[in-house]
């Protein structure tokens, strides 16, 4: 072709950019499949990304209405409580000053009545906890799952004849009703006066993907109740949960069972759903439950000043003088643990202090593993398997009405005491700045009882931290 544009080349110069015009449609061609090849890249890598991110901040949003009805119920608590201990107080003051035997009766049948009543409502915020956590791991998984595009197909009008009615759909005597019968159950389902259950069941199941029917399947399932157990109050989800889903192109719709791996449950690699040319696998770490402990306003105010004075001493005290920090602070936790067995108002996190309220909302993240896996694609110049993985960070944390305040790390999260127990250490060590800036030694008593602020603080939001 060359040697043809360049015959009578003396003569004329007409065609001598045909060559590489050629070339350069030649290299467009090359670099459009290219483009193709990334694009798709990009699509899946998104595709990923944006289910773990979903899958995490569906699971914060889930805690964010545990930790307002553990608020609400702390409030009760507190409230039940207050009356109580005044009713006690009234009883036992009587027969102090009347010589009434009665009254003391009294008084220790509202102190054992009191006692049943709050740690009935530990229990039971206990066990709502435990199914807020489960519910939040199990939104992840659906989330995860349901935002990753997963194209399993269809059985084959064929293959549900023959899986459903044992028909050989290339060998039958059907008539022309009888298929157009079939084939609105089909597409439509079971009719709903349907006689036979067992079936109609057999229609639904057959006629669906598997992945359809993977995410309704309580027993082999995204949700696994035989492994992960059912969500009662009773049962703590494991900390770690492994789940996926594996698919042939060809329409082989048989889906994994999680525990169904080499070396039993937990899953450990190679999982079974890596065997298919798809497969998609969600990993959650993150905490089962929150740690719930009961708390009294006089407890919680020594807790928080001892977990400050303590430190405060051994930095300040010469030598062996910081002993008497060490036998303080075994005072401290003493007193601070007779009130909070007790006498409970309120629930707490831990031992109530400010770090460990932070470290059960704040700080404690819900970690999503999004990973899918496709075979190789013919469009575009290059055909090369994908696996593409991405990890979703998120929590829940305390609504705050700016940003400024969304940045501190003390939490207020129930009902806290804790302002008593900082101003006290505020006031003694004549301390001005960080925690204790703008601190008085006693909060108004409106500020702890006032009700639209303890309802305020029990207000969260949820947000995505980082993803990779």
């Amino acid at each position: 072709m060359f040697n043809w544009f360049c015959e009578g080349k003396t003569r004329y110069e007409k065609g001598q950019a045909m060559p590489f015009f050629i070339a350069l449609i030649a290299i467009l061609i090359i670099l459009a499949l290219i483009v193709m090849n990334l694009g798709q890249l990009a699509v899946f890598r998104t595709d990923v990304s944006n289910a773990a991110d979903a899958a995490a901040l569906a699971a914060a949003s889930s805690l964010t209405g545990t930790l307002l009805g553990l608020g609400f119920k702390s409030d009760s608590m507190f409230g039940f409580g207050l009356v109580m201990i005044l009713a006690m107080v009234i009883a036992f003051t009587v027969a102090l000053l009347a010589s009434l035997g009665t009254s003391a009766t009294i008084g220790i049948a509202i102190y054992i009545t009191y006692l049943i009543g709050q740690y009935s409502d530990l229990l039971q915020s206990v066990g709502e906890v435990r199914m807020g956590w489960a519910n939040a791991k199990q939104t992840a998984i659906s989330y995860a799952f349901n935002n990753l595009g997963i194209d399993d197909p269809r059985p084959t009008f064929n293959q549900f004849l023959n899986w459903t009615y044992d028909i050989n759909p290339y060998n039958n005597t059907l008539t022309s009703g009888e298929i157009q019968a079939h084939y609105n159950n089909y597409t439509n389902g079971p009719p709903w006066n349907a006689t036979n259950q067992t079936l109609a069941r057999k229609m639904i199941n057959n006629s669906r993907s598997g992945f359809a029917r993977f995410m309704e399947d309580d027993k082999k399932g995204y949700w696994n109740e035989q492994i992960f157990g059912k969500i009662e109050p009773s049962r703590t989800v494991p900390k770690k949960i492994t789940i996926g889903y594996g698919w042939n192109a060809s329409g082989n719709n048989s889906y994994a069972d999680p525990g169904q791996s080499p070396h039993g449950w937990p899953p450990t690699p190679p999982y079974k759903w890596q065997e298919y040319e798809h497969w998609a696998e969600v990993k959650i770490n993150s905490a089962s439950t929150y740690r719930l402990a009961p708390a009294s306003v006089i407890g919680g105010a020594v807790g928080e000043f001892n977990a400050r004075i303590t430190p405060y001493l051994n930095d300040h005290l010469p030598g062996i003088l910081k002993i008497l920090s060490t036998i303080i602070n075994i005072i401290l936790k003493f007193v601070a643990m007779v009130f909070n067995v007790r006498f409970p108002t309120h629930l707490t996190f831990v031992d109530g202090t400010l770090a460990d309220m932070a470290n059960e909302t704040t700080d404690n993240m819900i970690n999503v593993t999004v990973t899918r896996s496709r075979p190789p694609k013919t469009a575009g110049l290059f055909a090369f398997n994908v696996t593409a993985s991405a990890t979703a960070s998120s929590h829940a944390f305390q609504q705050y009405p700016n940003d400024a305040q969304r940045s501190s790390t003390v939490e207020e999260v129930l009902f806290r005491p804790q302002p008593l127990g900082l101003g006290l250490f505020c006031w003694i060590t004549n301390t001005h700045t960080g925690d204790c800036q703008g601190v008085q030694a006693l909060p108004p008593i409106e500020d702890l009882l006032n009700s639209s602020k303890l309802n305020s603080q029990h207000l969260f939001e949820a947000e995505i931290l980082q993803t990779k």
